[in-house]
């Protein structure tokens, strides 16, 4: 894993040099679809994969089965928050 980035804190478009994006998967965990659209709008389309979940268990189900290179997660959320959410991927 990357990164856990708090999305509150970008506020800046990602800027990688594109050989390390063409083979990288993103994903975007929130519960506010809109936030999850502005954040997508934010990473550059070189990505090769950029998913999203609307809730931290969903994220974790898929961060086991995918395991992303990058995860952008929300801490607040009503059914598995951000914090539990990571607590479990970093336990597995």
């Amino acid at each position: 894993i990357n990164a856990f980035i708090p999305i509150y804190s970008i506020n800046i478009k990602l800027r990688l040099p594109p050989f390390f994006m063409e083979q990288m998967k993103v994903l975007i965990v929130d519960d506010n679809k809109q936030v999850r659209e502005l954040l997508r709008d934010y990473l550059p389309n070189s990505f090769d994969e950029i998913v999203e979940c609307s809730d931290g268990g969903e994220a974790v189900s898929f961060f086991k089965k995918h395991r992303p290179d990058w995860v952008l997660m929300d801490w607040e959320m009503p059914k598995m928050n951000g914090i539990k959410a990571i607590r479990q991927i970093i336990a597995e």
